[in-house]
């Protein structure tokens, strides 16, 4: 059971009980008003009137549809940083968010950051290979001597 819910079980049980508000406030450690909200919701709403309500915020701003498109977004065969996404997702949603939102629900999504390497891919070709190789060689020798002033 929530703490809380059980410190207004035993308001109610002590009000029951006939001890005064003040009284209850100094045995739970509480202020009375407290005390005295946790009454008038027990009057008005019985037991809903014990468990804790909506907390207010901000409204979540990243939706389903805009998570999906993150996960869609990941799959494709490049790498995305957290800002690419922030602006994929506002031109995709008309939403603004910023990026360490983006981080924080790409890590509750189970990705990790991991930095971009390049990395030439499949094998180069030998011919390219060898001439590349040759130029190296002429560039760490030098300048050849033969036929200059």
């Amino acid at each position: 059971m929530n703490k809380k819910v059980r410190l207004r079980s035993q308001m109610i049980r002590l009000s029951n009980q006939r001890w005064e508000m003040s009284r209850i406030a100094g045995y739970v450690g509480c202020h009375v008003r407290t005390v005295g909200a946790a009454l008038n919701a027990w009057v008005s709403r019985k037991f809903e009137g014990l468990a804790d309500r909506p907390q207010k915020g901000n409204r979540r701003k990243l939706h389903a549809e805009a998570l999906q498109f993150m996960r869609d977004k990941l799959a494709e065969d490049r790498c995305w940083n957290a800002r690419q996404l922030t602006e994929a997702i506002a031109l995709e949603f008309g939403i603004q968010v910023d990026e360490e939102s983006v981080r924080r629900n790409l890590r509750q999504l189970g990705y990790a950051w991991k930095r971009d390497r390049y990395v030439v891919a499949g094998q180069p070709d030998p011919q390219l290979l060898r001439q590349a190789e040759a130029a190296l060689d002429t560039l760490k020798r030098g300048r050849s001597k033969v036929g200059s002033f």
